[in-house]
């Protein structure tokens, strides 16, 4: 008789599911700052040349330019081509704008003063929007192409209509960015980047060592307000303890008054002097510059209107200075003798 065969308790358990991989994460794509290449290197609003910052600069100067610099950023126009660089793009845009007949016809704008439409404008609405691109019949007979873009009412000619429906307008257009135009640009953001970090040294600096020295002067003016002020209760205390105020005085006695008519002629007693009320000013400091007076109880802080205007007269900062040596340099060649 077979013995009997041992039970197999592998094949009994339950067989595990296929391992599922875990899904993999997704890879991290870095942002691309598109806004800031969004850049324009073919037109630009403005003609003149804006000048490149510098620290020597006056601080009027810098803010006006740092305005300028943020306002050809938030246009996405080449930094390069405004700071006075020549790029390749605009001068393949006069080549393209020479196909046609003249500049597009503006009817109506909206736009802020100086905004122009061109060619390129008028090719790349055709491109985006086909649809609204065609070609009308007026009243006279002409056939013309009108459009609204850019806040603007444009008219363009039948002949320059199908010029841009034929297409070869658009092959002429450079490829953006150009590599030329793109060094370019790149070499004068980096440029003014350096230039703009030394004015931002040099502004914390002055930042710094300007409140350092607001301190200590005003620490010094402070210092002389409390010894005035502390001269003032001094010398009204002891006026108020002299013998001669309204507290102290007592009627002479006879003998007293023979002596005080016997005193000797052009003798007067220091405390007897009363001061000349022409003497003191508005302030209540006397014209020898002595200490402040109270005022309706108040001693007055700070020195008069009339000393601080006195002292702006004499006083020059460098451009005053630069203009005043000029003319007297003027002054001396009208002078001398031929």
């Amino acid at each position: 008789m077979d013995s009997p065969q041992p039970y197999d308790f592998s094949s009994a358990k339950r067989k595990r599911s296929p391992s599922v991989e875990a899904p993999t994460p997704p890879v991290k794509v870095a942002k691309t700052q598109s806004s800031h290449l969004q850049i324009n290197y073919l037109a630009r609003q403005h003609s003149e040349i804006l000048p490149l910052i510098a620290s020597d600069d006056s601080l009027p100067a810098i803010l006006s330019l740092i305005g300028d610099y943020d306002a050809v950023l938030h246009r996405h126009e080449s930094m390069a081509g405004n700071l006075g660089a020549r790029p390749l793009g605009p001068i393949l845009i006069k080549r393209f704008e020479r196909l046609f007949l003249g500049p597009p016809k503006i009817l109506k704008s909206h736009g802020k003063e100086g905004s122009t439409v061109g060619w390129l404008d008028v090719v790349e609405f055709a491109r985006n929007k086909p649809e609204q691109f065609n070609l009308e019949k007026m009243r006279d007979g002409v056939r013309v192409c009108q459009f609204y873009t850019k806040q603007s009412r444009v008219e363009i000619t039948e002949d320059d209509y199908q010029l841009i429906a034929s297409g070869m307008p658009q092959k002429l257009i450079p490829p953006q960015p150009i590599l030329e135009d793109e060094e370019k640009e790149l070499g004068t953001l980096e440029i003014l980047e350096k230039s703009l970090g030394s004015i931002v040294q040099l502004a914390d600096q002055v930042s710094a060592r300007a409140r350092q020295l607001n301190h200590k002067i005003k620490n010094r003016k402070n210092a002389i307000v409390s010894r005035r002020e502390a001269e003032a209760a001094t010398n009204d205390g002891h006026l108020a303890n002299s013998p001669m105020s309204a507290g102290n005085v007592r009627a002479p006695s006879n003998g007293e008054q023979r002596s005080s008519h016997s005193s000797p002629s052009g003798f007067t007693a220091v405390n007897q002097q009363t001061p000349n009320p022409d003497s003191i000013t508005e302030h209540g400091n006397s014209d020898t510059g002595g200490p402040s007076k109270p005022v309706n109880g108040t001693v007055m802080r700070g020195a008069s209107n009339a000393t601080k205007t006195e002292l702006l007269s004499k006083f020059f900062t460098n451009s005053e200075r630069a203009v005043r040596d000029h003319d007297q340099t003027k002054a001396s060649i009208i002078a001398r003798p031929t």
